[in-house]
This record gives C-alpha cells, sequence and structure tokens, in this order.
C-alpha cells in the first residue's frame, strides 16, 4: 500500500491545464525532488496533494482512503491536512507573536496540547534545527533561513507524516540556502517522507530517493537520481539539465 497514490489527476485554472493526467505513487519514507522549467505545474502539484488546490478530476489517496472522494467535508480535509506538513517560499510567520508562539499555536488550537505540552514540543524541535536561542525572539529579529527554519518547525510540531516543500529556499539569500537546505536533510536521513519543489539540483541529487521532472504539467521522467542526471528519460529532460546543470 502506498502512503500516498494519485490517478489521473488534472487541475485547470480557466483554460489554462496545469497539470495533465498526472500518475504517482509516494512510498514511506521516500525523499522526492520535483524539478523542471518554472510554470511546470510543480508547486500546483503539492498543493493539490495537501487540497489548498481542488484537483479539477482525478483521484488522491491517502493509505487507500480517496481524500478527493465528493463524501469528504471540509473538516475532514482538515484532519487530513494535518498529516501533511507544508512548508512554502514566503515563511508566513505571524509576526506579532514570539518564534515559540508562532509553533505552539496550531498544536493547542487543534491538536488540544496543553500550552506546557505544545512548549515542550516546539523548544524540542527548535533544538532540532539549531534555534534554541531563538525562542523568545520576534519573527522581524529573525534572518531569512532563521525564519524558514521556524516555518519547518512549525510543520513538524502538529507531527505530520509528509513534509511537502514548495521552493523553500528560494526567497533567501545565497549564503542562508545551506542552514535551511542541512534541515531538510536531517529530516530526509530520519526517514521523513518528503517532496521537494527545488531548483538546488545537486542537493536534490544528492538526497533524493527519485527524481520527477516536470514539464507542460506532464512528469516526462520519474528516476533515481543517479539515471536522471546520466540518462534522463526525456530529450526534454535532458535539454534542461543542459542549460541548468
Amino acid at each position: 500500500m502506498s502512503l500516498i497514490n494519485i490517478q489521473n489527476l488534472h487541475k485547470n485554472f480557466g483554460d489554462l491545464e496545469v497539470l495533465r493526467d498526472i500518475n504517482l505513487d509516494v512510498e514511506t519514507g521516500e525523499v522526492i525532488s520535483l524539478v523542471g522549467p518554472s510554470g511546470s505545474g510543480k508547486s500546483t502539484l503539492l498543493r493539490c496533494i495537501n487540497l489548498l488546490e481542488i484537483p479539477t478530476s482525478g483521484h488522491i489517496y491517502y493509505r487507500d482512503e480517496e481524500i478527493t472522494h465528493p463524501k469528504y467535508k471540509e473538516e475532514d480535509l482538515n484532519l487530513y491536512r494535518q498529516k501533511i506538513g507544508m512548508v512554502f517560499q514566503q515563511f508566513n510567520l505571524f509576526p506579532h507573536l514570539s518564534v515559540t508562539e508562532n509553533i505552539t499555536l496550531s498544536p493547542m488550537l487543534t491538536l488540544g496540547l496543553s500550552k506546557e505540552e505544545a512548549t515542550e514540543r516546539a523548544h524540542s524541535l527548535l533544538d532540532r534545527v539549531g534555534l534554541s536561542d531563538k525562542k523568545d525572539s520576534y519573527p522581524a529579529k529573525l534572518s531569512g533561513g532563521q525564519s524558514q527554519r521556524v516555518a519547518i518547525a512549525r510543520a513538524l510540531a502538529m507531527q505530520p507524516e509528509v513534509m511537502l516543500f514548495d521552493e523553500p529556499t528560494s526567497a533567501l539569500d545565497p549564503e542562508m540556502v545551506k542552514e535551511v537546505l542541512e534541515v531538510i536533510r536531517e529530516l530526509a536521513e530520519s526517514g521523513m517522507t518528503c517532496l521537494i519543489v527545488t531548483h538546488e539540483l545537486a542537493f536534490a541529487k544528492e538526497i533524493s530517493s527519485r527524481i520527477l521532472f516536470l514539464d507542460g504539467g506532464d512528469i516526462l521522467a520519474d528516476q533515481p537520481p543517479q539515471d536522471f542526471f546520466t540518462h534522463p528519460a526525456s530529450p526534454r529532460a535532458k535539454e534542461f539539465l543542459s542549460l541548468v546543470f
């Protein structure tokens, strides 16, 4: 049983078809990097997996439950989304809350944790992402890399089974990219199932179990990294790599 199974997924925005007949299985513990040119559908696919975008047609199964079935109401989808952590390009931290408060808010409101339990979890996660000394700071006092690491800790506080990363380093200065990638690397090595939209191809080659290459809303290659970077399955992927890697 796949953790996530996607069948014949299409997503349109008006007349624009952004995803076309996507079929994908994600197994527990896999690290899958989604690469390709801008506008190829990578981020939209992640947002469909988290149901931040509702597919135009097709089916998404999570542990054999079809979460795109019409019987599921918004409250059911919220329970599903708790299992799917997502980290965006922008950090979306609440500026009026401290780092600790940003991380404890959802576990207290959604999971029913006490303030003490949520705070203990938050401080443990801040230690994990190397920010114990920032627990009482406010977002305005953080660098971009620190803010993104707090955003990762916030997603992990919900104890998800899958982490989705939508270009998590694209808004960062180059010197801050490494510190965020190191946190993602640690998560991947710990066995967390991860799907990562990224332009950091060397990083994707190093940590991924599979590379998906998308262009024009289609998955044109789905290969282990050593195969993708030496013998890409699609001429378009080969052209892409020759230009950017």
